[in-house]
């Protein structure tokens, strides 16, 4: 039997790289402020870049507007959200399409820019990456040729490609480039897709890692190579090659690290199913401090997991340190 770790990652792992990357509510808060350029000290303005785009001024404003009205209403606030109620509600019929051009710009615009704050600051010394990196590099994942007891899945909810850019470039790997590349294909599932391909990759939909966001063609033109929410929501099958993952009988591990649990999200890995055809497989979640600073915020997260697996095992450690705690190392 392989002894297989299978990691979903989300938003707040790449927030534990880098503080610039929004999670839900900061994004939103961001998209809000600088669609029409209210409070906005970054240069490229995102609100010239839709400008330039054909989005007149007062759409943008309503587009605001109704943002603003959206963040007050709820209690978790987050584009996906918002642009799930303009896909849905009746009341945004005549701007639906073009609210949800502008959000998925949007959300563009800002990874990139969150890339590009990584990519300028580093990798940090103890940051979780290095001790996944280190995994693959000490249990030889990457000698495909030699049979091995142990292997790693990786399910991202992330648009940004932080996984695959470190690893790709990581020292470990420096001399094996071609073999990174492969478990890179091989073993990272992104359930949303992500905002583009990296230029190694061989993609001709492609990004520069962190790249300038103030090619506003470029953006809008690769705007549907992510899923939002919505579009999920309408699929009545979970993600068929993230469900196998994590259901096969192969799994012994299965850890969430930076996820919040979102009904939408675990119904997309059929997480409601977890072990009812493997007894032995342990469930471990990451409550990460940035969200456990707030008792409440815990209990909230705590009973999400345990209504999905009544004996998850819960950690409040940093993204590193549940890594290094799951993956034994």
């Amino acid at each position: 039997m392989r002894n297989n770790t299978v990691l979903i990652v989300g938003a707040g792992a790449s927030k534990a790289l880098n503080k610039e990357f929004g999670l839900g509510k900061e994004m939103l808060e961001e998209i809000s402020n600088r669609v029409t350029d209210r409070t906005s000290i970054t240069k490229p303005n995102l609100s010239n870049l839709l400008k330039n785009l054909g989005f007149d001024s007062s759409l943008l404003q309503d587009f605001v507007d109704h943002l603003d009205k959206y963040k007050q209403q709820v209690d978790y606030p987050s584009i996906d959200g918002f642009l799930d109620e303009v896909s849905s509600y009746p009341e945004f019929n005549s701007v639906k399409d073009d609210y949800i051009k502008i959000g998925r710009f949007s959300i563009i615009f800002h990874i990139l820019g969150y890339e590009g704050a990584l990519k300028r600051d580093g990798l940090p010394s103890n940051a979780w990456i290095h001790m996944l990196a280190r995994y693959i590099d000490e249990n030889n994942l990457l000698d495909f040729d030699i049979k091995n007891s142990t292997s790693i899945s990786i399910i991202t909810f992330n648009y940004d490609r932080n996984i695959e850019h470190f690893l790709y470039e990581h020292d470990r790997f420096k001399y094996r480039k071609n073999d990174i590349k492969k478990f890179i294909e091989q073993s990272i599932i992104h359930i949303y897709g992500k905002i583009g391909d990296l230029p190694w990759q061989n993609s001709s939909q492609n990004f520069q890692y962190g790249e300038d966001n103030n090619k506003y063609d470029k953006i809008f033109n690769q705007k549907n190579a992510i899923d939002i929410m919505f579009l999920e929501r309408m699929k009545t099958a979970p993600n068929d090659e993230a469900s196998f993952r994590i259901h096969s009988s192969d799994a012994k591990k299965v850890g969430a690290l930076g996820f919040n649990f979102d009904l939408i999200n675990y119904r997309l890995l059929s997480l409601q199913n977890l072990g009812i055809n493997n007894q032995e497989l342990r469930f471990i979640a990451n409550i990460f401090p940035d969200s456990s600073s707030e008792f409440k915020n815990r209990r909230v997260m705590a009973e999400r997991i345990r209504n999905i697996k009544h004996d998850a095992e819960l950690k409040y450690l940093s993204c590193t340190g549940f890594i290094r705690e799951i993956l034994e190392i």
